[in-house]
């Protein structure tokens, strides 16, 4: 597991499915892309849905593999949307990331952990897909603060402070 790899694979996500736009869409980049499962030959489709919070009992989100759906990503829809995008990205990095298929039917991660790799390495995709590194620096110019930064993005001043600091920009 790699920040590096995750962060690769975000740029790729960007580079075939991307439409320039911000903030970034992850369900639009995610109806765009079809996914390999590992042992297997056909193209799955990616779906991102929102869930109760019972259905995800409790956590924020969840990744999944049914041969006849495919994959998809659930995401807890009473939380607020920045929060609430970053967990797409986050779920949509675990399904490109190789982190879920026929062996490993479903990920769910609800304790918060931060030993996690598979956890660092998606929380790694969602940064780099949602505040892509190549733009960070002319956005960050060009913005009144951080805040409206934040706006621009979709994502919590939170999460762009963390990604700004990782980035050698604050």
């Amino acid at each position: 597991m790699s920040i590096i790899r995750a962060q690769a694979a975000a740029q790729k996500a960007l580079e075939l499915a991307w439409d320039k736009k911000f903030p970034v869409d992850p369900a639009a980049i995610a109806s765009r892309l079809r996914m390999k499962a590992a042992n297997g030959d056909e193209h799955h489709p990616i779906q991102l849905i929102p869930a109760s919070r019972e259905a995800l009992q409790g956590a924020s989100g969840s990744a999944e593999f049914d041969e006849k759906t495919g994959f998809v990503c659930k995401f807890n829809e009473s939380e607020y949307p920045a929060r609430a995008r970053f967990t797409q990205a986050h779920e949509l990095g675990h399904v490109l990331l190789q982190h879920v298929d026929e062996s490993t039917r479903m990920l769910r991660d609800d304790r918060f952990e931060n030993s996690n790799p598979q956890e660092t390495e998606a929380n790694a995709f969602a940064a780099e897909l949602l505040m892509p590194s190549k733009y960070m620096p002319a956005l960050l110019r060009q913005a009144s603060s951080v805040s409206s930064l934040a706006d621009t993005l979709g994502v919590s001043i939170t999460a762009l402070s963390y990604r700004l600091r990782n980035l050698g920009l604050l």
